[in-house]
């Protein structure tokens, strides 16, 4: 079976959806991250959103069991036009069984850490979110499996918009709490879910009945490796909540500095989840892999560099700026913009090896990363804290970008197909954006200012040494629905 729509040159298509995507975020998911949650925070305190923060980590842990793989499964084959209806109703159908196993499993674990029973019931309901949110994923992964990119690009921030729009209103009521932060997140991946899974349903080509067990045994290996990634990029909140004497303010402080990592991370996502289906559709295809690649480089990767640099110059005036405690979030938040520039590449590198099916790979490079994450995070904390934790994530992102890059690019000889001039072109942009990060304080203006031309000069010069071209734009302008 093969769907009519998916073409072989898909890269102005994946552009133009992208480029959508990105609209609608910088509209939209920034206000939620970085105006919505704050204020939340602030109204509840630094302790009372630290634990709420923990939990949602904790969640994180085990939300693999009610996704377990099926996300990135169905996309594939999508993609490959080896799935459609009867493939979604039978996800649909082990989704029911797999979040009913979620709730019971995040019970068990939050009772074992010693979690009292509001506490336990303040974990379940923060699970509910992470169900919801990973159904809107499903169908969202389906539709760029069908390369309706531009489609994906428009639905893609519709849960925040109505999360926002809810939030505004409690907060003019002044009845905003933890719980209905929580309900508002629920609510809103529900309805968005609701409305474009019937988009979905009557987009999807039939095909023939699938049991659970096949879709079971396609989905394991994706599930282990969610499982063991998850672990690793979430466990370091858990640990600081639990290790430390004021693990709950800690971890507070963590969550407000992570918060923007958080926020450029979902950039990268954003384009990241497109590139599954473009990868997957030329497995095999050195040449087009690396045209992906770079694609995914220039437009995932640079802008979320440039902006981990603006965040370790300006985090003593950001951070002070937006939070009522924001001066202890200062060194957190300089060490944590090492972080964004890694995983930013790491993203791409793990897309690449997700997309191409060498899950047993990124296992053992997530395992690997895992135990190194734990062990830093049990010797750092105690002593620096927040702090601790920070390094401890630095370290685990740069050794998984550096173990997924390795793979792809010398294992996977994908560097036949590189242009080194291009890539010297980068490295004479981030020598540039450096010596600018050195001098940039030392212009008599206010800190904002100072922030607003260098990110004009960070754009200004990736078209100065040639990252960047008008050719390289030309994708997002050529693509025709």
């Amino acid at each position: 079976m093969q769907h009519s729509k998916i073409n072989g040159n898909i890269l102005p298509s994946l552009s133009r959806g992208f480029a959508i995507a990105l609209l609608s975020g910088l509209l939209i998911k920034p206000i939620w991250t970085l105006v919505i949650e704050p204020i939340v925070q602030n109204k509840v305190t630094s302790e009372v959103y630290g634990l709420y923060f923990a939990l949602l980590n904790l969640t994180f842990l085990l939300r693999v069991v009610a996704e377990l793989g099926t996300n990135t499964v169905i996309s594939r084959l999508i993609a490959r036009g080896k799935a459609g209806k009867n493939w979604f109703l039978s996800i649909l159908k082990l989704r029911f069984l797999t979040a009913i196993v979620y709730f019971v499993l995040v019970g068990s674990l939050a009772w074992l850490l010693g979690y009292s029973k509001d506490q336990i019931l303040l974990a379940l309901l923060v699970s509910v979110i992470h169900v919801f949110a990973l159904l809107f994923l499903l169908v969202k992964g389906s539709l760029e499996g069908l390369q309706k990119f531009t489609h994906s690009g428009l639905i893609s921030a519709l849960p925040r918009l109505l999360m926002i729009l809810t939030a505004l209103i409690l907060l003019l009521a002044n009845a905003v709490s933890i719980f209905s932060f929580i309900a508002i997140q629920i609510s809103g991946f529900a309805v968005a879910t609701i409305v474009i899974g019937i988009y979905l349903f009557r987009n999807l080509n039939p095909d023939s009945r699938v049991p659970l067990s096949r879709v079971i045994k396609e989905s394991l290996l994706y599930a282990l490796l969610g499982l063991i990634m998850t672990l690793y990029t979430r466990i370091d909140a858990v640990m600081l909540e639990r290790l430390h004497p004021n693990g709950a303010l800690e971890t507070g402080w963590y969550a407000g500095a992570y918060r923007f990592i958080d926020a450029m991370w979902m950039y990268t996502h954003t384009g990241a989840v497109m590139l599954i289906a473009g990868f997957a559709r030329f497995q095999g295809n050195l040449q087009e892999t690396t045209r992906l690649m770079r694609w995914g480089v220039r437009f995932l990767a640079l802008p979320v560099i440039a902006g981990s640099i603006a965040l370790f110059i300006f985090a003593n005036h950001l951070m002070p700026a937006i939070y009522i405690d924001g001066t202890h979030m200062i060194s957190i938040a300089q060490i944590l913009s090492f972080a964004g520039i890694s995983g930013a590449m790491g993203y791409i590198y793990s897309t690449y090896l997700t997309a191409t099916g060498q899950t047993r790979t990124l296992n053992t490079f997530a395992i690997t990363t895992f135990g190194i994450n734990v062990i830093l995070n049990w010797l750092l904390i105690p002593l620096y804290g927040a702090n601790g934790t920070a390094i401890a994530t630095v370290v685990a992102q740069s050794l998984f970008a550096l173990l997924c890059g390795f793979k792809a690019i010398i294992v996977d000889q994908i560097y036949k197909h590189i242009d080194l001039r291009d890539e010297f072109r980068v490295i004479l942009w981030l020598i540039l954006l450096g010596l600018t990060g050195l001098l940039i304080n030392f212009l008599p203006l206010p800190w904002y200012i100072n922030l607003i031309l260098f990110a004009l000069f960070s754009i200004f010069t990736l078209f100065l040494t040639g990252s960047l071209t008008l050719k390289d734009l030309a994708p997002f302008l050529r693509f025709r629905t």
